[in-house]
């Protein structure tokens, strides 16, 4: 008995361990979404990809749909290096997924049988978890997700000016050159004029 208990607090102890942390590379996934079309994560890479784990009749996932939209989704929706996701944790069947998309008011690609994802990143029902553009988690939620935003978008925003942008020639003005590049917090730009 006594082994026993010291294996269950030694397991206790370690299982934060086990957790992703801010860091760690996302695990890669391929999921349909709701309208049948196939995301999977590694061809994400180069954009900041934010997750939104639900179960899809959760009543707590349900309402932090419009705090998740409102303030995470439509406030990055133009930025090109920006995707949003939400993944149904219960395995749910498609009226079930949709009926959850219409009543959380998320406008964003529902991905569905996301059990064995959530599962590998380990991660509860009603999360946000931030991938940057490099594959790596930048933002692991710990709380229920409209606790979260807050938190979560600071990481979005960190992740997204960490990403590089491209400058293309063009013909009008000449040659631009940028140093460095990729560029990540500044950059030196150089204009040949052909006149």
């Amino acid at each position: 008995m006594k082994h026993l208990i010291t294996r269950t607090l030694l397991l206790l102890w370690m299982l934060p361990a086990l957790a992703h942390n801010v860091g760690d590379t996302a695990p890669d996934f391929t999921l349909n979404t709701l309208d049948g079309s196939t995301v999977t994560l590694s061809q994400l890479q180069g954009k900041v990809v934010m997750v939104f784990f639900f179960g899809y009749n959760c009543p707590s996932c349900v309402g932090a749909g419009p705090a998740i939209q409102g303030q995470l989704v439509d406030a990055f929706k133009d930025n090109p290096n920006f995707v949003a996701l939400a993944i149904d944790k219960w395995n749910g069947n498609k009226n079930g997924v949709q009926n959850f998309k219409d009543a959380s008011q998320l406008n964003i690609p529902m991905l569905m049988q996301g059990a064995a994802v959530s599962t590998q990143w380990e991660s509860e029902r009603d999360r946000i978890l931030v991938v940057d553009a490099n594959g790596k988690f930048a933002f692991v939620g710990k709380n229920n997700a409209v606790n979260d935003i807050a938190a979560a978008k600071t990481a979005i925003s960190a992740a997204l000016a960490s990403v590089s942008t491209s400058v293309e020639k063009t013909e009008i003005f000449g040659r631009i050159t940028v140093q460095p590049n990729p560029a990540k917090n500044s950059a030196q730009f150089t204009l040949q004029l052909n006149e």
